[in-house]
């Protein structure tokens, strides 16, 4: 011993060993690698600003030779509002439908076909541009004074109503109040009154209100107040909700009424809605045919969710598949680590993989790729440099991984690993998992099966092909007859990742009672509840299978005891191949004499409660002792 001590002595002066007595791992590329700091990352990063689809669509304009119409339909429920018609220089990726928030009360669908494409020549698009114009003007008035034209996208009626310039001379300018008063019979056909007493406020038009004598001179305007609302992609509180629906009674001398129907008014209200939905479109086409154009994506609607943030307001944002994305990375990173570095203990691995999959690192790549640029993180943000938390550019990276996995499986899931973590070698799960396994099999084989391994595969319900695995699942970290043998620690590690994908694919796949897909944190508060030491702890002692025995009787005392056949419950510890340290057997016996006197409440808990039993988990508190 004295030998041995001052021969570590040594080799701790001349710089061999650490202060823990430990090779250093400066050695071994690889393993500095491993236990290098995981590189801190910064609460927020400065990142490119967003993509902006506009002037390449804009430019478009003067090289295209072909115009793509599409036809817009407003749906109340299945009744059709109106139509009108889009005109793009470019052909346009696959739109859905958008839900318009009108109020609290009213939901209008918007449908937008694929366009078709027209020669140019056959369109006047002068014409369109100055209608375009004209109706955002007739809401927009003092924005649009400035405005030039040279839309990116163009909008005119959709209905047929005959020459489109005759038309956008018809709905010029404004009409005499008197004139509306003594001969409008379709207060439809009406355009926005404006009071000019009240700096051009609008209203809605409903009719002539008479009164005193019913002399023209004293007629009043019936109006309605013209909503304020411009944001229509978000739903409206109810107690938020904007009074409307009085009437309101106008002097004809103080307001000036347009000839543009107020429906089209009503229309140029909702086109900046429109823009946005079809902006996004293009951001998520943009980056499904380029960034992520190795994974093959099947559409833009698996990949838009994933690239919103909760703060952005979007239909939907990527919690969800953040949530699932960082299960199947983890999973992925483990096992690709665990076959190519299978000398590793428990500690490098998982050390190496903190490096992989670090926000640090994922919010890098992120940058790298250049993703930043997609990631929605604001409501109609619009700035050349934004600042975003690293927290969410690594989420955005995880929840790609996940929606590549719904989208293709492990296939997709490497293929976009590839795209954002490169300096790993990602092989399929299938080459892993042989290269894990032909190592064990190369391994020194067991000269003989020890006789309980059938009755722990019943236990499993697993017959393993290669036992020295079994052997290794079981060896606590303190046996060392075997040689060879390692503990189970590399398949512990290995075993919590598959466990977690485990837990979190089959939550992900979960409805509530309404049917709905469950909501991150109660997807959060059910995998804690399946993936924790207590539980699994409790699990490993109360699966049971029964091994025969005999026990010795004496019914009549002056007679020779009696071998009867009997049956005795043997659980998952009682294999556990451990050396005889104190305290891991004390620990052992005292965890099992918690799990004895707390199994009937967790059980009655389990079997008749809403409530998870925590408090019980808290007082069973399973120990975890180490080999020393």
């Amino acid at each position: 011993m004295d030998a041995a001590f001052e021969a570590y002595v040594g080799l701790y002066r001349v710089g061999l060993i650490n202060d823990n007595l430990l090779p250093l791992p400066s050695y071994d590329g690889d393993t500095a690698k491993a236990y290098a700091e995981v590189a801190k990352r910064p609460a927020v990063a400065t990142v490119n600003a967003k993509f902006n689809p506009w002037p390449a669509v804009a430019a478009a304009w003067q090289s295209t030779l072909t115009v793509y119409l599409s036809t817009i339909r407003i749906l109340s429920g299945v009744t059709e509002i109106m139509r009108m018609k889009m005109y793009s220089p470019c052909r346009l990726p696959q739109l859905f439908d958008l839900t318009l928030y009108v109020d609290a009360r009213t939901l209008l669908r918007v449908e937008i076909g694929e366009g078709v494409g027209r020669v140019k020549d056959e369109i006047s698009v002068a014409t369109a541009n100055e209608i375009t114009k004209a109706l955002l003007t007739s809401v927009f008035p003092t924005r649009m004074k400035e405005a030039d034209g040279g839309f990116p996208l163009l909008f005119t009626p959709g209905e047929d109503v005959g020459d489109l310039q005759s038309w956008l001379e018809h709905v010029q300018g404004t009409h005499d109040s008197k004139d509306i008063l003594s001969s409008v019979e379709d207060a439809a056909a009406v355009g926005i009154v404006r009071d000019l007493s009240k700096s051009g406020k609008a209203y809605i038009f409903h009719g002539a209100d008479q009164s005193g004598q019913g002399s023209l001179a004293d007629m009043r305007l019936k109006v309605k107040k013209f909503p304020k609302r411009t944001d229509f992609l978000h739903r409206v509180p109810a107690n938020a909700m904007e009074k409307t629906d009085d009437f309101i009674f106008l002097d004809p001398e103080d307001c000036r009424i347009e000839r543009m129907p107020v429906i089209y008014a009503q229309f140029a209200m909702y086109i900046p809605s429109i823009m946005h939905h079809v902006e996004n479109a293009l951001l998520t086409d943009h980056l499904h045919n380029g960034v992520l154009a190795p994974i093959r994506f099947s559409g833009q609607a698996v990949v838009f969710p994933a690239i919103c943030a909760p703060a952005a307001r979007e239909d939907g944002d990527y919690q969800r598949l953040e949530f699932l994305g960082d299960s199947i990375l983890k999973m992925l990173t483990s096992t690709t680590l665990m076959a190519d570095h299978q000398t590793w203990h428990e500690g490098y691995l998982s050390r190496a993989k903190d490096h992989v999959v670090s926000n640090g690192r994922l919010a890098m790549a992120a940058q790298e790729t250049a993703l930043d640029k997609y990631i929605l993180t604001k409501h109609l943000l619009k700035i050349q440099h934004r600042k975003v938390s690293t927290k969410t550019l690594a989420d955005v990276v995880e929840a790609l991984v996940g929606a590549a996995f719904l989208d293709g499986g492990f296939t997709k899931a490497l293929s976009c690993l590839r795209i954002f973590l490169p300096e790993v070698s990602w092989l399929t799960l299938a080459e892993r998992n042989s290269m894990l396994l032909r190592a064990a099999c190369d391994s020194p084989q067991l000269p003989t099966t020890p006789s309980n391994f059938a009755i722990l595969e019943t236990l499993i319900g697993h017959t393993f092909v290669c036992k020295r695995l079994l052997l290794e699942a079981v060896t606590h970290p303190s046996h060392l007859s075997i040689p060879n043998t390692p503990s189970y620690q590399r398949l512990e590690y290995l075993g919590d990742a598959i466990l977690d994908y485990l837990v979190t694919t089959t939550i992900f796949s979960y409805k509530d009672r309404s049917q709905k897909a469950l909501q991150p944190r109660r997807m959060h508060t059910l995998r804690a509840t399946a993936v924790n030491a207590s539980f699994l702890a409790f699990r490993s002692l109360s699966r049971t299978v029964s091994i025969p025995i005999s026990e010795i009787a004496s019914p009549d005392p002056n007679a020779a005891p009696l071998l009867v056949p009997s049956e005795r419950p043997i659980s998952l510890p009682q294999f556990l191949r451990h050396a005889p340290i104190p305290a891991l057997v004390s620990a052992l016996n005292a965890t099992r004499d918690r799990f004895a006197a707390l199994e009937p409440a967790i059980d009655a808990a389990f079997g008749h409660s809403l409530v998870y039993p925590w408090q019980a988990f808290a007082a069973f508190a399973p120990e975890k002792v180490s080999a020393t």
